[in-house]
């Protein structure tokens, strides 16, 4: 039985994490700038992307990111997936732009985080970090 080409693509060109169960949950804490906390907090932005830093290498499915702004309360998110690619170009390749930020486009994205990331920031690899909303202001 032959897989499908998109998961030949996904085992070339990203990285899953460990099922959750290997290791007990943690807790970590992200800082977004407004307009991205507002659409986590809504509920609409499913798709947190980070460069793979070793930190944010650690987060797992099955961890919490708390969000913080500097004036917003904080939001509560529970991580479903973490999907690592070798870049923001591969990740936008993968990833359905409308789940990052429903209210651009994938060429507006990536300017987005390039205007936010460095280029030697981007060379460490790039990580699609699925999340559910769980509880608004309280971590």
């Amino acid at each position: 039985m032959t897989q499908p080409e998109d998961s030949v693509h996904l085992d070339r060109g990203a990285r899953r994490s460990p099922p959750e169960h290997q290791r007990p949950a943690t807790t970590h804490d992200l800082h977004l700038l407004p307009d991205y906390h507002a659409l986590v907090a809504d509920g609409t932005k499913t798709v947190e992307v980070r460069t793979a830093s070793p930190a944010k290498a650690l987060i797992r499915p099955g961890d919490r990111i708390v969000f913080r702004t500097d004036h917003d309360r904080p939001v509560t998110c529970e991580v479903r997936r973490v999907d690592r690619y070798s870049g923001f170009d591969a990740l936008l390749d993968r990833e359905d732009p409308a789940t990052i930020d429903p209210a651009a486009d994938r060429d507006g994205i990536l300017a987005a985080l390039r205007g936010i990331y460095p280029p030697e920031k981007e060379q460490l690899g790039a990580l699609a970090i699925e999340v559910v909303l769980l509880v608004a202001g309280h971590p």
